[in-house]
């Protein structure tokens, strides 16, 4: 009986499609919101501060830190002028991004395998706690996820039809994904040899893919080209985080501790029957792959040999962030695995896959309505960055400056900045006679001395024995002193 239901209402929901699709799109959006006040981290606080706020060309050229996600950092620098200096504000572009991965997910599901696998996997795309995590940071990551599954959808629509624009479309958003963050080099390989194994092998579709490669290159340059001339090549092309690690130590310590810490981000909160559920999605996916898609090669297979080719090549510091971009795909493979081999099976004469999507998919909206009375609780919760801040904005004088210490600096100065503190306040010099240093308790090796130190001031100048514990927030502790 309540199969049949489960059925019938699935079949209404077949009928308009989009009507789900904004259920989904709705799920998404409050699970976002949820976390869009969150306190900040020291990366999307580093980015602000030096990056997002100071002018375009400095937004353009400035590559001094690969933490400038420059395309992400141009739409958030773009949606702080508009909207104000608001928390919420400068993540709306990757909340957006986060939203877009959703839709394009269902949309690449839908046209490879199914509209119910489209539907089932943008469900889970969108209640993901890692892809929730990365559409609610001020970084470019969700961009650049959501890039890798338009370009997936693009590519199958390539593959059934070769059309100029599309090959066009599919050079300008790998582009725009290497100018957001350069991992995008892994997807946007793995989308065109995807398209080189999948597609056509005639003179016309090979010209068509080689253009469209190289058209991406000379963008890509083209976009990073104020980078380049401004900060150097050495910056973009050469700086610690692409350098590639030492072979002796990468294979049986780097990659297996990062790949260990991306599993654990990407499971954290995830239940282990899920978990399992999923795993088995993929192994299905991969035996009935003929079965369940008309395609000889699943995309998510040819991303990840491009992507064996560049660790083999390069061998990078992938830290677990670095993965992101996969998580949707895989997700795709798994949910298509789960729902499309369950169609080859009939229970009393109905789809099993139906009932299933449509169990996963009304659950997981179910759950995301069920959590939306905690958001303003959420909202109004104030981290000790913050709390410090506010603090530090009531207490300075004219001439008074503060000092912070990794990992709390950057975070400090964002809300001192958004309090509308001027910048020289915490730019360390000796023409104050009083300070606050920010001291973490939590951070084993950092002292008041070594504070100063890392600012380049030196310790022996300032009273600190007689320095003042002023205030206290969670591990962090505010002492006030004063030069000798």
């Amino acid at each position: 009986m309540i199969h049949e239901i489960i059925h019938l209402a699935l079949n209404k929901f077949k009928k308009n499609q989009g009507l789900l699709l904004g259920l989904i799109l709705l799920n998404g959006l409050i699970l976002r919101v949820a976390g869009l006040n969150d306190p900040i981290t020291y990366d999307e606080a580093y980015t602000a501060v030096e990056f997002s706020s100071r002018s375009w060309w400095a937004a353009l050229s400035d590559y001094s830190l690969p933490n400038n996600h420059i395309f992400h950092t141009l739409l958030a620098r773009t949606s702080t002028l508009l909207l104000g200096q608001h928390l919420w504000s400068l993540r709306l572009p990757a909340l957006l991004g986060g939203l877009a991965l959703i839709l394009f997910s269902f949309l690449a599901g839908k046209a490879i395998y199914s509209a119910r696998t489209g539907l089932a996997a943008a469900a889970l795309v969108a209640w993901m706690p890692e892809l929730v995590n990365i559409s609610t940071s001020a970084r470019g990551y969700s961009l650049v996820a959501a890039f890798t599954m338009l370009n997936i959808w693009l590519a199958w629509k390539i593959i059934q039809q070769p059309e100029r624009p599309k090959w066009l479309l599919l050079a300008i958003f790998s582009a725009l994904g290497l100018w957001t963050v350069p991992v995008m080099l892994y997807p946007a390989g793995g989308t065109y040899l995807w398209l080189l194994l999948e597609g056509p092998k005639n003179r016309k579709f090979l010209s068509a893919w080689l253009a469209s490669g190289l058209f991406t290159g000379l963008l890509g340059v083209l976009l990073y080209a104020p980078a380049l001339i401004v900060s150097g090549w050495q910056r973009v092309l050469a700086n610690g985080f692409v350098q590639p690690v030492d072979a002796a130590k990468y294979f049986d310590w780097v990659l297996a501790a990062r790949l260990k810490d991306t599993w654990n981000l990407w499971t954290a909160d995830v239940p282990g029957s899920l978990v399992i559920l999923l795993c088995a999605g993929l192994i299905l996916a991969l035996l009935f792959h003929r079965r369940i898609q008309s395609g000889r090669w699943p995309v998510a297979l040819a991303l990840a040999g491009w992507t064996v080719l560049l660790i083999l090549a390069r061998r990078p510091e992938a830290f677990d962030r670095f993965w992101s971009w996969l998580l949707a795909p895989l997700l795709l493979l798994c949910t298509a695995g789960l729902v499309e081999t369950c169609g080859l099976i009939k229970f009393k004469r109905l789809p099993l896959a139906g009932s299933l999507a449509g169990v996963a998919i009304l659950a997981l909206v179910v759950a995301s309505l069920l959590a939306m009375p905690g958001i303003p609780g959420r909202w109004a919760k104030v981290g000790n960055p913050q709390a410090s801040a506010q603090y530090l904005v009531s207490a300075l004088r004219p001439g008074d400056e503060v000092l912070a210490g990794y990992p709390n600096n950057a975070p400090v100065w964002y809300y001192l900045k958004t309090a509308g503190i001027p910048e020289n306040v915490w730019q360390a010099d000796m023409n104050s006679s009083r300070y606050y240093l920010v001291l973490s308790t939590n951070q084993k090796d950092e002292t008041l001395e070594s504070i100063l130190r890392s600012d380049k001031l030196d310790p022996a100048r300032f009273d600190l024995p007689n320095a003042e514990k002023v205030a206290e927030y969670g591990k962090i502790q505010i002492f006030r002193c004063a030069i000798r």
